[in-house]
């Protein structure tokens, strides 16, 4: 009976844990107080704390740092709005981006083609020369292209068809001379005959061979230079030389010279 006046209740145990815990010092708070109250003061009365909710990405996580810390930042959504966005390298010393071309694969070979444009002699001489004879010969010319024709009637013989006329040397003289002083290498020489008159088809075939002949042993322009073409009918006639009638045409056979680069 006396173990059991000794023996304490079960309201007395908390009463004894509290007067055991030691006394609460605030000297020990106030350094913790003192730097909360410095950070809110320094981030302004207005400062808030944000805790991001956690994403499926990281772009999601980039998005809410960026959010909590107050700089704008773009959207995952203008990302994929603009899948395609070019990638530039970061800007130099002159605020200019600058792109790089994508660098060629190892080994692959690149071809670069080289197009000159044809020489040409810029001799002052030579080119008042040329004009002079453009004008004479009534020579249709561009860069890379002239074109002449010749009365073949006026270039041959009456009795014989296919031998030059001594008169007609001096201009074709002037020909030779612009076959030399222009360049070009290729020169097509063409016949056009008159299909009313009886073997003009074969006559103009023989007569552009026999003008091809006389320019060869008259310059400097070698045969392999020269190609005779198949000769066609005269299809458009042209104004008659001697005739009191004004307007009045006819069909002439003729042979044109086509030279090319």
């Amino acid at each position: 009976m006396n173990r059991g006046k000794n023996r304490p209740t079960s309201q007395t145990y908390p009463e004894k844990a509290m007067k055991t815990l030691p006394p609460i010092s605030l000297a020990g708070l106030l350094p913790g107080i003192l730097a909360v109250t410095f950070l809110i003061s320094a981030s302004g009365t207005h400062a808030q704390v944000k805790i991001p909710a956690k994403s499926e990405s990281s772009l999601d996580n980039k998005e809410a740092d960026s959010v909590s810390s107050g700089a704008p930042q773009p959207s995952r959504s203008q990302f994929q709005n603009n899948s395609n966005v070019s990638r530039s390298a970061p800007a130099g010393p002159t605020g200019l981006k600058q792109s790089h071309a994508p660098l060629p694969k190892p080994g692959a070979v690149t071809a670069v083609q080289r197009v000159e444009s044809p020489k040409q002699n810029l001799n002052p001489e030579r080119m008042k020369r040329l004009a002079e004879l453009r004008r004479e010969l009534r020579i249709s010319e561009i860069a890379t292209q002239a074109k002449m024709s010749l009365p073949a009637n006026d270039i041959f013989e009456v009795t014989a068809p296919t031998t030059i006329n001594d008169l007609s040397e001096p201009t074709l003289q002037k020909v030779a001379e612009y076959l030399e002083l222009v360049g070009l290498k290729k020169i097509t020489v063409k016949p056009f005959y008159v299909s009313t008159e009886e073997g003009a088809k074969e006559l103009s075939w023989a007569r552009s061979l026999a003008l091809i002949e006389w320019m060869t042993s008259h310059s400097k322009v070698p045969l392999e230079n020269f190609k005779a073409a198949g000769p066609e009918p005269v299809v458009k006639a042209t104004p008659k030389k001697y005739t009191k009638n004004v307007g009045e045409t006819e069909f002439v056979n003729r042979i044109d010279l086509l030279l090319e680069q």
